[in-house]
């Protein structure tokens, strides 16, 4: 495989994990690496990158996209199939502008576009922003404010768990394996759904609970996941690009 690594030690750290990964495989892996402004220029010369994989921020990953298969980073948040009390434990919904309350406390979360912005608080508040500076977006998440004790990101590569990593929170506060595990095989047998992905996880007094689903193409590392990067980083760009998900469902 042939990688399109961003030139960049401040947005992408990320990089180093990943060529370290590339040198030390045994697979015939290569990469180039391309600043942001020289993707930006996007001129001919840019033409060659076509069958590489990219792999940097958002914004880097989706000029290629949109270059050769006019198509953006997708947003998959919590799957249809795993909005259940089960795997939710609070109220969840995907609603658009009209649908938003005009009170009480919950998180809200804008995503037309991958990583958008969001708000926590009492939607009173957020309504008179709202009309001070009203904005694009018409899709968003509506997610009942919990109280959460610790999180953890479950890296999943080719449908099998990799990895699982406190990242806030109490560290001895720890999450169900048995719900996660039961979570990996439902979306394992979703064909809408990546093959390798991260599983964002939350624990409180409730039990343990799903925050958000995300493709390789658009998470932090707080790992190291060495000789199975390259392989989760063209799966989660594969999906991107072939996906037929429906967020709505």
């Amino acid at each position: 495989m042939k990688f399109l690594i961003e030139k960049s030690i401040d947005t992408f750290p990320e990089a180093d994990l990943l060529k370290n990964s590339i040198t030390n495989s045994h697979l015939c892996h290569t990469y180039e690496e391309l600043s942001m402004n020289e993707a930006e220029l996007f001129d001919d010369s840019y033409s060659k990158y076509k069958d590489y994989i990219p792999v940097g921020t958002i914004h880097f990953v989706d000029i290629w996209l949109d270059r050769f298969h006019n198509t953006t980073i997708k947003t998959i948040e919590v799957p249809p199939c795993l909005r259940t009390e089960e795997f939710l434990k609070r109220d969840y919904k995907i609603i658009n502008k009209s649908q938003i309350p005009k009170y009480g406390k919950y998180f809200l979360k804008y995503i037309d576009k991958i990583k958008n912005g969001s708000y926590l608080g009492h939607l009173e508040n957020w309504w008179i922003y709202e009309k001070a500076e009203p904005t694009s977006n018409n899709l968003f998440v509506l997610s009942q404010y919990v109280d959460i004790l610790s999180e953890y990101r479950v890296y999943v590569i080719d449908n099998e768990i990799k990895s699982i990593v406190h990242y806030d929170g109490h560290p001895t506060i720890l999450p169900d394996i048995h719900l996660i595990e039961k979570a990996t095989l439902i979306i394992s047998a979703n064909k809408d759904l990546p093959k390798s992905y991260t599983i964002d996880i939350a624990v409180n007094a409730e039990g343990t609970f799903i925050l958000e689903v995300h493709t390789f193409s658009s998470v932090g590392l707080y790992t190291t996941l060495l000789e199975d990067l390259p392989l989760a980083y063209k799966q989660g760009l594969d999906w991107c690009i072939n996906n037929n998900y429906n967020i709505m469902m």
